[in-house]
């Protein structure tokens, strides 16, 4: 299957800081924490990487990185917080980014499914997935290259390292909110 390559919108068609202060308003765990706004930051980093080498659609990318654990209870064990967070993402679709169907549902696929083992020959879904295991460093972790794209593989020393470094800080000040 292959989704559409469009990775712009016109400014009012994707509310990227409306879409971040609403993802905060509700956001239930620690927004600096290990599943907040700083690994997002990173997770976003490592997605815009590999999906250009992958030519994957970056702004499903984009919106993976902001969206994928925001409906987390808990940084612990927290198992249907993917399938929470797919629903989250398709409530905001039309209100803060427009996507077609298929686009959609690859965003909401890859933010269901991206805590635990699988792989995915779709490009836009392995590359969200990719983005947010080479962050696993973040809590010591180093990922496993089975689970990871040939794209994502050559990034792991350098991703572990970043992780490492920056655990408690985002790179990005869009996230500053």
């Amino acid at each position: 299957m292959s989704i559409k390559k469009d990775t712009t919108l016109p400014k009012e068609t994707y509310d990227k800081q409306g879409m971040i202060a609403a993802i905060r308003e509700q956001f239930r765990i620690s927004w600096h924490g290990i599943h907040g706004a700083n690994h997002w930051a990173r997770v976003l980093h490592h997605g815009m990487t590999i999906g250009a080498e992958r030519s994957a659609d970056l702004l499903v990318i984009e919106l993976f990185a902001f969206l994928h654990d925001s409906q987390r209870r808990s940084d612990g064990g927290d198992y249907h917080h993917g399938r929470r967070g797919a629903e989250y993402a398709r409530s905001l679709n039309t209100v803060y980014f427009e996507l077609t169907a298929p686009r959609v549902n690859a965003l909401c696929e890859a933010i269901e499914h991206h805590s635990g083992d699988k792989v995915h020959d779709h490009a836009t879904i392995q590359t969200c997935w990719d983005a947010d295991r080479l962050d696993l460093g973040r809590v010591s972790i180093t990922p496993s290259p089975k689970y990871l794209s040939q794209e994502a593989v050559k990034h792991i020393d350098n991703a572990y390292r970043w992780s490492r470094e920056h655990r408690n800080r985002a790179e990005y000040r869009e996230l500053e909110l």
